[in-house]
């Protein structure tokens, strides 16, 4: 018998066939053409391309069922797959492909324990594996970032960079570990070692082929973040002048000609980066200037970004609390009440932004003399900052909860 090969572009038709019918939510269709698929595969023993439908083997059973049936699923086809071809590279292949799924559908732990299965067989494989070895490192790193585990984060995105570096790897790998481990850094409260390895990033993607992407998007990110630090640190020009050329940074990105698909997303962060800035002049008591940018960004954000952005209600939280800082509680209860109430109507958990949302409420409503009303947003705004921060605090938490045991002691 002649086995004659799939063409690529065969391939092509049947994948985009499965993505629509999964789409559509017509699974019976989707399973059809799986099977399909793998009958045609399986005779024509292409098994490598097998391994790239395994992210269609868990949505459909995902879709359906959930989370544990479709891991059942995605494991049972590698099985499958490696009792057809039992090769190192194709199972690293499948691994990898697993773990992109779990991490997309939520499931960290489990995308966690694919990356280091995969790891664990480029151990065993012939050769220099030190780039894919430093690949798993890394995305151990995010999922153990993922599921708040930042110490074996750090662990992890620290081999990685190490892994990178000896092995002449990209600089496009080393600026993304790089600025990996600065935000665990960050998350470590390690503020030193974190403005280290931003500057590392920021210094790495001048290396880069000069792509907008590389000369404009990339340092605006790591601008706003390094202001962050310097914020936190009370270095409060230097943060300034971060958060300026984070600014600088989006404007030009925003300004090239050609169409780009992180423009949108640069829209967002220099609304944003407008935001921070605000944030820096308040606690310096520039409320004048504070109130002008956050304003200014709100305003922005109308124009440019779709009106069912979070970002949206985020300006209007933000307009709130300030106007509460001025002590103009009438115009900080309009704010605030129209953010809380697309918040109530947005897809998505905003825990944190509707905390803040009831705290303005309270203090606003405390300074008008609705006390009754101030208890019943003081209560709503502990449970929210209860279930968002989950026994942590920062400043920010124990301003609240300053506040709040004063009001309870009046009232």
């Amino acid at each position: 018998m002649i086995l004659f090969p799939i063409l690529a572009q065969d391939r092509i038709k049947n994948g985009q066939a499965l993505s629509e019918a999964i789409d559509s939510k017509n699974y019976q269709k989707a399973d059809s053409l799986l099977q399909l698929s793998i009958s045609q595969f399986t005779t024509a023993k292409n098994f490598d391309t097998l391994s790239t439908y395994i992210q269609f083997v868990g949505d459909i059973s995902y879709k359906q069922n959930g989370p544990k049936p479709s891991i059942k699923a995605v494991y049972d086809f590698i099985e499958w797959i490696n009792k057809n071809d039992s090769s190192l590279n194709l199972l690293i292949k499948c691994y990898s492909n697993a773990a992109e799924f779990f991490g997309n559908i939520g499931q960290n732990s489990e995308a966690y324990a694919a990356c280091k299965k995969q790891g664990e067989l480029a151990l065993k494989t012939p050769g220099d594996q030190r780039k894919e070895i430093a690949f798993c490192e890394y995305n151990m790193g995010v999922y153990a970032q993922r599921l708040a585990d930042i110490s074996l984060s750090t662990i992890h995105h620290r081999k990685a960079l190490q892994l990178y570096e000896t092995s002449g790897a990209s600089a496009e790998d080393i600026y993304l570990s790089s600025n990996a481990i600065a935000a665990c850094m960050w998350y470590a409260s390690k503020y030193d070692s974190a403005n280290y390895f931003y500057q590392k990033a920021l210094t790495t993607v001048k290396k880069l082929p000069p792509l907008p992407i590389n000369q404009f998007f990339r340092p605006a990110i790591i601008e706003n973040n390094i202001a962050g630090l310097y914020s936190v640190e009370g270095k409060t020009s230097d943060a300034i002048a971060a958060m300026e050329r984070s600014i600088h940074y989006y404007q030009q990105f925003i300004a090239i000609k050609e169409a780009h698909p992180k423009k949108y997303q640069a829209m967002s962060g220099l609304c944003e980066a407008i935001d921070n800035l605000a944030g820096i002049y308040k606690e310096i008591g520039d409320f004048k200037k504070a109130g002008d940018l956050l304003m200014y960004a709100y305003q922005q954000k109308q124009k440019l970004l779709n009106p069912d952005e979070p970002d949206i209600f985020i300006s209007e939280i933000l307009l709130g609390q300030h106007y509460n800082s001025i002590h103009r509680y009438e115009k900080a209860l309009q704010f605030l009440q129209s953010g809380g109430d697309k918040i109530a109507k947005a897809n998505g958990d905003y825990l944190y932004w509707e905390a803040y949302a009831q705290y303005g409420l309270a203090m606003a409503n405390e300074n008008l003399g609705e006390i009754d009303r101030a208890k019943n947003h003081y209560a709503r705004a502990t449970n929210l900052f209860d279930s968002s921060y989950r026994g942590s605090y920062d400043n920010a938490r124990m301003d609240f909860s300053r506040n709040a045991a004063l009001f309870y002691a009046k009232h």
